[in-house]
């Protein structure tokens, strides 16, 4: 598949929306780029959180994003102002191609992931107070089956299975590994 085929086959997907109750609006960007090696190779950003111990999220490999704020105008917004907040990457620099499916984390929030295109020039600058590490996984790698894991987590007296992608010395699982899986389900129909 060819970035064309897959920048389309993302802006044409309908998400699935979730109504989002009593749990906190968030955000997440998304962000695709051209990858080294080609003109169809394709990276997705993602980040590790810095440790914070009051952060159930702490630590983790996440996109940017966050909460909605008063000032958002939408959902896109946030998005936009997280990844420029986290990473540096101004709004005005991100096309946005579509949304993946929204959302609702065990830890009370409600997610529209936003995908948006960068461009390769555009240096991530991770801002320290909440960013770790930045780094990329190529969409060819995701799209590999053998490179996806699932493992059985105990949650509050039950065991759940949760997609896990190793790379690079990170551990991608949780909301952004069920967010790039539902990604790759998509790019592989």
């Amino acid at each position: 598949m060819n970035r064309e085929q897959v920048l389309k086959k993302l802006a044409h997907h309908e998400p699935f929306p979730l109504p989002g109750g009593s749990a906190q609006r968030a955000s997440v960007l998304v962000p695709l780029r051209p990858g080294p090696n080609g003109a169809d190779d394709i990276e997705v950003v993602l980040t590790r959180r810095v440790e914070h111990p009051a952060d159930p999220h702490s630590g983790q490999v996440s996109f940017p994003g966050g909460r909605e704020e008063a000032g958002d105008m939408n959902r896109e917004a946030t998005a936009l102002r997280e990844a420029e907040e986290e990473l540096r990457i101004p709004a005005d620099r991100v096309r946005i191609v579509g949304h993946l499916d929204e959302m609702l984390t065990i830890t009370g929030y409600h997610v529209v992931p936003v995908i948006g295109w960068i461009a390769r020039e555009i240096e991530l600058v991770p801002n320290p107070d909440e960013v770790a590490r930045v780094f990329t996984v190529s969409l060819a790698e995701l799209l590999l089956e053998e490179r996806w894991e699932r493992r059985i987590h105990a949650w509050r007296g039950n065991e759940v299975l949760v997609w896990h992608f190793p790379h690079d010395g990170e551990d991608v699982w949780g909301a952004t590994a069920f967010m790039l899986r539902g990604m790759v389900e998509l790019l592989r129909d």
